[in-house]
């Protein structure tokens, strides 16, 4: 199912209505605050995974044992997020660094690895936040459109691809029809003697999907776009 060009998004750089007036608009979510309530919303941005966590789980070298850590998500912005990873080994900065900004259908998703360590695994906690994972499996549940399965690899990163990659944690809300999730996991290979792997230095960039929770009575600015038209754009692979 592809998404059209028919979502107003606040403060970005699609518009496929004329805004309304200010007037008009607030009236508009006031009366609409029900259907809202009723669906998921298909425009979600960085910053609305603010509060989820992200758990990094490292391994020194071949053979070493696993330490995990974990990072809260912070919204930076309107539209961004950020999350800082504790180092594995203590050290004051951070081990690994997760950034997106925009709406996070076509946004470039990144992790970086600053540590002396690999990373083997990525896990996603959004179940704190008002956002969840849509891995565009059919039927959609009301609300929401196509999403992605899994993740989507970037020829902009600097890390391998990944080994696996799945959502978990269906998300307990009744209208789910089976493609919202809390969770995603993604994971590397581990390092060998001859090299490879998730190494310090590298990044891993890709695309996935996350909607939005409806919030009973209540309408954000940022769920209006998502309210008016409906759909987004087809996703253009970035290389």
């Amino acid at each position: 199912m592809l998404r059209s060009n028919s979502r107003i998004v606040l403060g970005s750089r699609r518009f496929g209505l004329a805004l309304l007036p200010i007037a008009a608009a607030a009236g508009l979510a006031v009366s609409a605050s029900s259907a809202s309530a009723a669906n998921i919303d298909p425009l979600a941005l960085g910053s609305q995974l603010a509060g989820g966590t992200l758990t990094v789980t490292w391994v020194a070298g071949p053979g070493a044992p696993m330490i995990t850590t974990t990072g809260i998500i912070m919204a930076t912005g309107v539209d961004s997020a950020v999350a800082f990873v504790p180092d594995p080994f203590g050290n004051p900065g951070p081990g690994a660094t997760f950034r997106i900004t925009g709406d996070t259908f076509v946004a470039t998703w990144s992790l970086g690895n600053m540590a002396d360590a690999f990373i083997i695994e990525a896990l996603f906690d959004l179940a704190p936040s008002i956002s969840v994972f849509d891995d565009g499996s059919l039927p959609d549940t009301p609300g929401s459109v196509a999403g992605t399965d899994d993740v989507i690899y970037q020829l902009t990163s600097t890390a391998p691809m990944e080994i696996f990659a799945d959502e978990l944690a269906p998300w307990a809300g009744a209208k789910n029809t089976g493609d919202l999730f809390t969770q995603e996991v993604i994971r590397w290979a581990p390092p060998t003697v001859a090299g490879g792997g998730f190494a310090p230095q590298l990044r891993y960039d890709w695309l996935d999907d996350t909607d939005i929770i409806p919030a009973p009575g209540a309408l954000t600015m940022l769920g209006l776009g998502g309210l008016i038209a409906g759909a987004r754009p087809t996703r253009r692979q970035r290389n």
